[in-house]
């Protein structure tokens, strides 16, 4: 905390020095001079005594107020730095390093409303600092004001600093405190509902607590049984199980339902390629290839298409050069050429190995209503 403080005072007080009012007399700016070097140096007793001589002399300084206040604050005197800040804002409003350092101070006090109004000030002065958008956002949570943080202030210092790990980590952990508030408001207004049941499934799939999302997937379909994708949800989380059957049961419950669901064709191809039944695989995926290449840009079971791709590639590829067809054992044989039956069957159909192209888009001739030759 006291590194961020002394970084940021030094540049803002760099910078606003120059636009002090003129010194009436060498004395203080000999003063000026020494207590500067003194807090460089952090000797903050010769720093306090040397701003307190210049300020006998120009009570109306507001920058010396300000770095006083920082000297106080660097010595933990909390109370005594808030008093010089507002001095100095009582004589320049918009002092953005004296708004900066009042933000702070009310944001370790807990009083994030008070926070805010400083900061935004400072904002408002110098909108190009990261950290004080940083502390907006800290000002914000300590006020509750959730979708404010989530939506402007970590907005505005990753769009400063994109590369930031720290920012995005607490990005991050503010759109999970979001989500949690928001699915705690939706238990309330709608206790028991499809969708907040589907909610606390998806939160206890994403953690791996496969019988509680198998649960709330269950309570979720009774109150909404034609709701789309419920049913290959509930399938994902048997599959994730290891309960491929009825995995199974409910990817054809949800295509029975809606057929041209894409993530259901391929996660069903994958359980039926667990069940053993290679046929019955490729078929669910040739019908999804089929789809995709009519130009339906949908998830499947591994994601868009090229994500596919290279997920078969990772892996039947380095399995089957593993599992080379041998003479031995009839069993292991048998499972090495399905391997390499199914690889094979992948790469004629333009999903393994080299990608098929995509079709080019329709001529003028064909948007004019004229045929096009087989194959484009």
């Amino acid at each position: 905390m006291l590194l961020i403080f002394a970084t940021i005072a030094a540049t803002v007080f760099a910078r606003q020095s120059a636009q002090a009012p003129a010194q009436k007399n060498s004395r203080s700016r000999g003063s000026l001079s020494a207590a500067q070097q003194a807090q460089h140096n952090e000797d903050y007793a010769t720093a306090e005594r040397e701003y307190v001589a210049v300020l006998a002399l120009a009570p109306e300084f507001a920058e010396v107020h300000m770095n006083l206040g920082l000297v106080y604050q660097l010595e933990d005197r909390s109370a005594d730095a808030m008093t010089e800040f507002r001095r100095a804002l009582k004589i320049k409003p918009g002092l953005a390093g004296a708004n900066f350092f009042l933000g702070v101070d009310y944001c370790k006090l807990g009083e994030g409303a008070n926070a805010i109004t400083y900061l935004k000030a400072a904002l408002k002065a110098e909108p190009g600092r990261p950290d004080t958008w940083l502390w907006l956002a800290t000002a914000q949570e300590i006020a509750g004001q959730w979708q404010a943080e989530v939506g402007t202030s970590f907005q505005r210092a990753l769009a400063l600093r994109p590369a930031d790990v720290d920012l995005l980590y607490l990005l991050g952990s503010a759109y999970e405190r979001l989500g949690k508030q928001e699915v705690a408001h939706l238990e309330k207004v709608a206790p028991g509902s499809s969708r907040s049941e589907q909610l606390l499934a998806e939160s206890y799939a994403s953690s791996n607590e496969w019988p509680s999302a198998v649960i709330h997937f269950q309570n979720a379909l009774a109150a909404s049984p034609n709701r789309q994708g419920l049913h290959t949800e509930l399938g994902e989380v048997f599959l994730h199980a290891g309960k491929v059957n009825q995995a199974v049961l409910e990817f054809d419950t949800e295509l029975q339902r809606n057929p041209g669901s894409l993530r259901a064709l391929g996660r069903r191809g994958e359980a039926r390629l667990i069940q053993g039944n290679l046929d019955a695989a490729l078929q669910d995926w040739k019908k999804q290839r089929a789809s995709m290449w009519n130009g339906r840009n949908e998830y499947w079971g591994f994601g868009k298409l090229d994500s596919g791709i290279q997920r078969w590639n990772s892996f039947l590829i380095p399995l089957a050069k593993k599992s080379r067809p041998t003479k031995g054992d009839c069993k292991i044989g048998i499972l090495r050429r399905r391997i390499w039956r199914l690889l094979f069957s992948l790469y004629r159909a333009g999903i393994c190995g080299k990608r098929r192209p995509r079709p080019s888009p329709p001529s003028r001739s064909a948007l004019l209503g004229r045929t096009l030759p087989r194959g484009v």
